[in-house]
């Protein structure tokens, strides 16, 4: 199903602006204005929570605070597919590096899952996963 040009465009630069946001930037980025008040997390090892504010918490527990310092992360929008005209997937793909912007190899793939409520989209599910090379690690074929 394909959506309005102008949705997919809203997604993109919904995701832009909120990955361009820093990691000590958290509160922003899950504000109400960008995230579902119950959506669900799935982190890359796959621990699961539920609501913007413990995923906020965990956000700011000293092990992710040490995981991501000295870091910064870039990202790439794959794809943005509709389900429904208020309902899109989008692929996103990110690399961390070092603040030199030297890569540290830790690759992800992510899946958003948004929804558009009263004019606006909305995070309501991310899944992250680490790419694991030669591991299925490719985007699937196009037809």
């Amino acid at each position: 199903m394909a959506g309005a040009p102008a949705d997919e465009a809203a997604i993109r630069k919904f995701i832009d602006y909120t990955e361009s946001l820093g990691f000590g930037e958290a509160e922003t980025r899950l504000s109400e204005q960008f995230t579902a008040d119950n959506a669900d997390f799935i982190n890359i090892f796959g621990g699961w929570v539920q609501g913007r504010t413990v995923f906020l918490s965990q956000m700011k527990s000293p092990q992710a605070i040490a995981f991501f310092k000295g870091k910064t992360r870039e990202h790439k929008i794959e794809s943005v597919r509709f389900l429904r005209p208020e309902v899109a997937i989008a692929i996103v793909n990110f690399y961390n590096s070092r603040d030199n912007g030297k890569l540290t190899g830790e690759e992800t793939r992510a899946s958003y899952v948004l929804t558009k409520e009263h004019g606006r989209w909305k995070l309501n599910a991310f899944h992250n996963t680490v790419i694991v090379p030669g591991r299925g690690g490719n985007p699937p074929k196009q037809p």
